[in-house]
């Protein structure tokens, strides 16, 4: 008798956790990506450390549509990687489709356009997430590691 409550109580627990969502699949990327600035030369970093040469209270990203400029939030964080220990992450939009520009200073800025794959899960409907970010005509995948772009 004891074996036969144990066996229904097994079955009822492997029908409840195999027929529940547990949000696994419902991670998805924020729509954000990680950049790390180097020297093509001297491999400094150009936006952190003592050779920096770009003030990073002078930039910004933004985009145009129509006749608005949406701007993207642009933040300095600390970041442990093989190439950095700190990185440029920048929000975008969900499906931003137009160009995207990351302006340095007055004169020096980079063009961003984005890649997305759309998908669709058990739990949580449709995803999209960014897969590629091309800067200046250089097509990157986007993941969790930074960026690295040599300027």
């Amino acid at each position: 008798m004891n074996n036969i409550r144990l066996s229904v109580i097994a079955i009822l627990i492997n029908i409840c956790v195999s027929g529940c969502c547990r949000y696994v699949d419902c991670l998805s990327d924020e729509y954000s990506c990680i950049l790390v600035f180097k020297d093509k030369i001297t491999g400094d970093d150009i936006i952190f450390g003592k050779n920096s040469t770009y003030n990073r209270n002078t930039m910004f990203c933004f985009s145009i549509l129509n006749q608005d400029t949406i701007y993207y939030k642009v933040s300095f964080i600390e970041y442990n990687s093989a190439i950095s220990d700190s990185v440029v992450s920048i929000i975008f939009y969900p499906e931003t489709l137009d160009s995207i520009f990351l302006q340095y200073n007055e004169t020096d800025y980079d063009t961003i356009f984005l890649k997305y794959n759309n998908f669709n899960t058990t739990c949580c409907g449709n995803i999209t997430e960014i897969t590629n970010a091309n800067i200046n005509t250089v097509d990157f995948q986007v993941n969790r590691n930074p960026i690295l772009i040599n300027k």
